[in-house]
């Protein structure tokens, strides 16, 4: 791999989680219309990557916001996907969230 990919991929890979803190944040004070592209973005981004503990953390983000909004079938979709995700990896705590 060039220096030059390696760089570009870590800078996606920084914004990605830059975009998901954001994508936190603003969940955290009720602002979904603002959470839910930030979250789509950092997705797309951790997609890029293959950042899989990105992946499976807005996948349970993702999972939270469709809960608030009423969406119990998405959110039940999305927090299996991210659980599924996150014992593929052996993180235990992202499985007991």
């Amino acid at each position: 791999m060039s220096r030059a990919t390696l760089i570009g991929e870590r800078h996606c890979a920084r914004r990605a989680w830059s975009l998901f803190q954001l994508a936190w944040v603003n969940f955290a004070q009720s602002d979904s219309a603002t959470a839910r592209p930030l979250l789509e973005e950092a997705l797309a981004l951790f997609r890029e990557v293959a950042d899989r503990e990105g992946i499976a953390d807005s996948f349970y983000l993702s999972g939270q916001l469709a809960l608030s909004q009423g969406d119990t079938a998405m959110a039940r979709s999305l927090a299996e996907e991210s659980v599924l995700l996150n014992k593929e990896m052996g993180r235990r705590w992202g499985v007991a969230m």
